[in-house]
C-alpha cells in the first residue's frame, strides 16, 4: 500500500519500541492497524461513489442521446405522414375534379349562323 521495505519497517518498530515502549507498542500497533483498515474501507467507499457517479453520467447522457433520436425519428414520421396526407388530399381533389368535369353537360352547340 504504502510501498515500504522490510529495511524501513524495521526501523520504524526500533524507533517505535524505543519511543512508545515495550508495553504499549502491540496496543498501539493495533490501533494503528484498526486506524488504517478504518482509512482503506473509506477510500474504498469513496472510490465506489465516484464510480456510481461517473455511471451515472454515462446514463444520463445515454438517456439524452436516446431522447434525441426519438425526437428526430417522431419528426421524420410526422414530416413523413403529413406529405403523405397532402398528396392523399391532392389525388383525391384531382379525382373529384375530374369526376365534375365529366357530370357537368357538355356545352351547348353554338347558335346557327343566320343565312342570308
Amino acid at each position: 500500500m504504502f510501498n515500504i521495505s522490510f529495511g524501513e519497517v524495521f526501523l520504524i518498530v526500533t524507533v517505535g519500541l524505543i519511543v512508545i515502549g515495550p508495553r504499549r507498542l502491540p496496543e498501539t500497533a493495533r490501533f494503528l492497524g484498526h486506524l488504517a483498515a478504518r482509512v482503506q474501507k473509506q477510500a474504498a467507499e469513496v472510490k465506489a461513489d465516484i464510480r456510481r457517479e461517473m455511471n451515472m453520467e454515462d446514463l444520463k447522457k445515454d438517456v439524452q442521446s436516446i431522447r434525441n433520436e426519438y425526437e428526430t425519428a417522431a419528426r421524420n414520421a410526422e414530416e413523413s405522414f403529413n406529405e403523405q396526407a397532402r398528396e392523399i388530399r391532392r389525388a383525391a381533389e384531382t379525382q373529384q375534379n375530374d369526376e365534375n368535369a365529366a357530370e357537368s353537360p357538355a356545352a351547348p352547340p353554338p347558335p346557327p349562323s343566320p343565312s342570308s
